[in-house]
């Protein structure tokens, strides 16, 4: 039974991975100069033949072009042939039509690149035999559908170049080979463990000249294996380790390689030599994958749509330059006036360290639109990194406690950037300052980071929105005070984790209000930290159309619940201003300032302080809390 079902998924994985292939045949490249939002990206094609000698790898979040410029390389060098194997005119085929129409739109619009250099384009055009593999569908458990997903993968790649079967420049056993992988009837894991190194040589061999090789989702097999596990993994990846460095080991058959991916995990399998470079890290490589805010500027006049994209969409920066990078594909969604919601990988796998706080602090930081710092990790840490990642990954099913210190988290964070998550504001040295790029990002986080909260405290959804309605509901009255105290009580009324400190109760009230943020656009949400002072303040600042003051701010603020720094900050003025400048201009500016704080008596203490150009008003309201059922500090 257990044999049928094998050969039953592995017939379903040929179907699969056959059609995968079709799909992927549809080269994205083609589609991007069929559009009216097309933006020219030809200019790679000559840096990367000027800039690079050494194999690259390149590694970028989903819906930056990675694809994309890899076809556009793949239809750029390689050499095109009839059935029979003839070297057809650059003239006669597609491909050169394709770079003719490049030009006349990027001509068109004049104000960007352009391969216009006729030396480089008749010297390269067409010169190279080009292998493009993706690795996007290789299956690594159990050990029969691995084998079975990489022959599939390959047999594509060999049906990708017919003219080898009558080629007079290999022998007959050479031939034969190839031929066995053409028609699908290839035995053996050793010849599907060779496989890419032989059709390299084969292919070097038929034109004289070295291939230039592309792959496409590099890092894809690794990030399987940890996410799903594999009962046959070290033999997998034996296997694996030897399929790549097959692929890899001929310098003369194969001496350009171009890899793309998401992280830098498939270093544990990438063979010495290959140089890897981080998308918003380098330059030169990062402007040539998505578009360039001057470029969106070039593509419409439409001033609300580029208000649209400011509004929800910070974009990438790059070190040492003036714009922001944006993915290709939210652009154009938001050009053609659909959803612009940027597609993200799944971070469910936070769930499981969320109870470390210093993984929540710097989510929670991020969340409310501030920014935090990481070391990023060296590559002598890479080994260490995966370790990591892999107990994380796994922790659901893991016996033992995980244990995470610092270098950990920078290696979980660095991740999630690599996955574009975080975008780098400033980079010092290998520090690198950290904040969220968009509105999904905030989404994705908010929502996990909201959902901790809502278990670890027993409470509801429907218990955190009306803490939130109260506290937009507030006002100088002194009776809404009480109200917001209630509600604030509700929160931690079932909860058995009684907090014991500022932090404790700052998180969840902040982050339900953080998560909600986007229903309110009245609202806005700001942090700083003072690590010599040691203490943390918090803003919350709304501001209402229908109210007859012109802004309230609302702030927590927590000093080690010390009273008297409290006070101190309150009565100072300049600490007024920083945040709410009255302008003689203006009519009255008025804040409400709200510091909560806790007591040994189970009791909040809500201090009220109505500002404005003339006077203070303070106003007190104290809430028993009689409820919690534990005092066991939760960490």
């Amino acid at each position: 039974m257990i044999n049928k079902l094998v050969t039953a998924w592995l017939t379903f994985l040929s179907f699969s991975v056959i059609k995968a292939a079709q799909v992927k045949d549809k080269n994205p490249f083609l589609a991007a100069i069929k559009s009216p939002h097309y933006v020219d990206k030809t200019g790679f094609i000559e840096y990367f033949n000027d800039a690079f000698v050494s194999p690259i790898f390149f590694t970028a979040p989903s819906g930056f072009g990675k694809t994309t410029n890899l076809l556009m390389l793949k239809a750029f060098y390689e050499i095109n042939t009839s059935e029979n194997g003839t070297i057809l005119k650059k003239e006669e085929t597609e491909n050169y039509k394709i770079f003719q129409r490049v030009r006349n739109i990027t001509s068109a619009r004049a104000a960007l690149t352009l391969i216009d250099d006729e030396k480089f384009f008749n010297s390269n055009f067409g010169s190279l035999p080009v292998i493009h593999l993706s690795f996007k569908n290789i299956l690594l458990d159990p050990f029969e559908v691995f084998i079975d997903s990489l022959k599939q993968l390959m047999i594509q790649a060999f049906k990708a170049h017919p003219y080898l079967k009558v080629s007079t420049n290999l022998t007959l056993e050479e031939k034969t080979l190839f031929g066995k992988f053409y028609n699908a009837v290839v035995r053996g894991d050793r010849h599907i463990e060779n496989s890419g190194g032989t059709l390299v040589k084969l292919l070097s061999k038929h034109f004289g000249k070295p291939c230039l090789l592309l792959i496409d989702d590099f890092d894809a097999p690794v990030i399987t294996l940890f996410t799903n596990g594999s009962a046959d993994e070290a033999y997998v990846m034996k296997r694996w380790t030897n399929f790549i460095n097959n692929l890899f080991s001929d310098k003369k058959a194969v001496n350009r390689i171009f890899l793309t991916g998401k992280t830098r995990l498939a270093e544990i399998y990438t063979p010495p030599g290959v140089k890897h470079y981080q998308f918003g890290l380098h330059a030169g490589l990062t402007k040539f994958f998505g578009v360039k805010g001057p470029e969106v500027r070039g593509l419409t006049r439409n001033i609300w749509v580029l208000f649209q994209l400011n509004a929800f969409y910070k974009g990438f920066t790059v070190p040492n330059t003036t714009y922001c990078i944006f993915d290709p594909v939210t652009v154009t969604e938001i050009l053609e006036g659909r959803n612009h919601t940027r597609v993200l990988d799944s971070v469910e796998f936070l769930r499981q360290v969320l109870h470390f706080k210093e993984v929540r602090d710097k989510i929670e930081l991020a969340v409310r639109l501030d920014s935090f710092s990481i070391t990023a990790p060296k590559k002598t840490d890479q080994v260490k990194c995966i370790v990591t990642l892999r107990q994380i990954f796994q922790l659901a099913s893991a016996d033992s406690e995980l244990e995470l210190y610092e270098p950990d988290w920078n290696c979980l964070f660095y991740y999630l950037f690599e996955l574009g998550y975080f975008r780098v504001s400033t980079i010092k040295g290998s520090n690198l300052t950290l904040d969220l790029p968009d509105v999904a990002a905030h989404d994705s986080l908010g929502a996990l980071l909201e959902r901790y909260w809502l278990n670890h405290l027993h409470t509801t959804k429907i218990i955190a929105s009306d803490y939130v309605e109260a506290f937009m509901s507030l006002t100088y009255k002194n009776s809404t005070l009480d109200t917001f105290a209630n509600k604030v009580a509700m929160v931690f009324k079932e909860s058995p984790h009684r907090p014991n400190s500022e932090a404790d109760l700052r998180s969840p009230l902040f982050t339900f209000l953080a998560t909600r943020m986007h229903k309110y656009p009245t609202l806005q949400l700001n942090c700083s930290e003072n690590s010599s002072e040691g203490y943390t303040d918090l803003q919350a600042v709304t501001q209402r159309k229908d109210h007859s003051v012109k802004r309230i701010a609302l702030e927590f603020m927590y000093n080690n619940c010390n009273k008297e720094r409290f006070a101190k900050f309150v009565k100072t003025k300049p600490y007024w201003e920083q945040f709410s400048p009255v302008k003689k201009d203006q009519e009255q500016l008025r804040c409400l300032i709200i510091g909560i704080c806790l007591s040994e008596k189970d009791e909040f203490e809500f201090t009220f302080v109505y500002h404005s150009q003339k006077h203070d008003n303070a106003y007190k309201v104290f809430k028993k809390i009689k409820t919690w059922k534990s005092k066991k500090r939760y960490t």
